[in-house]
């Protein structure tokens, strides 16, 4: 009987000694080394996906099922992080100010298992009087007297064991929503 799982890995089923037990497998010497090394790699992987989703499991109460979009706390490290790149990448890319956006409140945060970890966030953000080109921490920049305010969606694809996070979908309206949680300065 012969297994083959693409171009990869091809074992094939011997039984002819009744001396071997039925469950003994032979694979081709020249993917042993290619076996090991994507075995391993495959197991990485699973196991930080296991990890995640086991972090967002414990995180939130109630079932949790892949691709379910679930609230979790605003004050997360994780969800921070993601708000994080969400406002700087729009303060780099998206934004033609001359000055920088701050968070000012967090309307809501949820988090969705997919091929990674999708944050799904509605944001309050508030105008600086740091300029862009001249500040690295826009959270410590004091707000415009009267400053212009926007409401936010970010979406942030996180996929840790790539290196990977992407803002991936954004649309600001002028003006703030009450926030629903509590007021929350990254």
């Amino acid at each position: 009987m012969d297994f083959n799982l693409g171009h990869t890995l091809t074992l094939r089923h011997t039984h002819t000694d009744t001396h071997q037990p039925a469950s003994h497998f032979h694979r081709t010497p020249e993917s042993g080394e290619r076996i090991t090394f994507l075995l391993a790699n495959m197991a990485s992987h699973i196991s930080v996906f296991a990890l995640w989703f086991l972090l967002v499991r414990l995180s939130v109460s109630g079932p949790v099922m892949t691709g379910t979009a679930v609230d979790v706390p605003s004050n997360r490290s994780d969800v921070v992080r993601a708000i994080r790149f969400a406002v700087d990448t729009y303060n780099k890319e998206i934004t033609t100010e001359e000055y920088a956006y701050k968070t000012t409140s967090i309307d809501s945060s949820k988090v969705q298992i997919v091929a990674g970890l999708n944050f799904i966030l509605e944001v309050n953000l508030g105008l600086t009087q740091c300029k862009k080109a001249q500040t690295t921490d826009v959270e410590n920049c004091p707000l415009q007297y009267n400053c212009k305010k926007l409401h936010c969606h970010f979406e942030v694809m996180d996929v840790a064991w790539e290196g990977l996070t992407v803002l991936i979908q954004r649309r600001c309206y002028p003006g703030q929503r009450e926030p629903h949680s509590s007021f929350l300065s990254l």
